[in-house]
């Protein structure tokens, strides 16, 4: 349940959508009588879509591992891989102590 509630909320962090459409329809809507208010409404969603954003952003750049280049994944990738083929032929080809 903790591990849905986590995708759940990480999902909300980078929703970015339901403000782009708050500000699309602000936007479609000034031509009406209250422009001053729609161009308000206009700046208050967009800024609160911009805090929206430096807070993906900031979430991301904390993220463990995001310093590391791809290179520098893809030659972990291939050690982590000969580690477990190391693994592997081990577990298959000697026998465990207790057997002898």
């Amino acid at each position: 349940m903790e591990q849905n509630d986590e995708a759940k909320k990480l999902h909300e962090e980078f929703d970015m959508l339901p403000l782009l459409i708050d500000i699309l329809k602000d936007i479609l809507t000034a031509g009406t009588n209250e422009e001053s208010t729609r161009v308000g409404d206009v700046s208050a969603t967009a800024t609160s879509l911009k805090k929206k954003y430096e807070d993906a952003a900031r979430l991301l750049t904390s993220l463990p591992g995001i310093d590391v280049s791809l290179d520098g994944q893809q030659e972990e990738i291939l050690r982590a891989k000969e580690q477990l083929r190391q693994k592997k032929y081990i577990s298959t080809h000697i026998p465990l102590a207790s057997s002898w």
